[in-house]
């Protein structure tokens, strides 16, 4: 005797969606996956800016407004982007 349970023509129950339940689901999985998308982004220009650039001497120390205004464009992007 098996401990699973089926349905009388041996397939999974289906289950009741709404079409506003898909809807919100729909969203909720594309603004997961903007999100991850750019934490992955975030990611990979903060090892780049680690790697081969870097906060300029005279920056040290002041706020990511100085950083972004004076700094190397990859490292504006990496703040920006981290923001956001």
């Amino acid at each position: 005797m098996s401990l699973e349970a089926r349905s009388s023509a041996g397939q999974a129950p289906a289950r009741a969606t709404s079409p506003a339940a898909a809807t919100r689901m729909t969203r909720l999985r594309r603004g997961s996956l903007a999100v991850l998308v750019l934490i992955v982004a975030e990611y990979a220009i903060g090892m780049y800016v680690n790697i081969y650039s870097g906060v300029p001497g005279a920056d040290a120390g002041h706020g990511p407004g100085t950083a972004i205004a004076q700094g190397p464009a990859i490292l504006s992007a990496h703040i920006v982007l981290g923001l956001a």
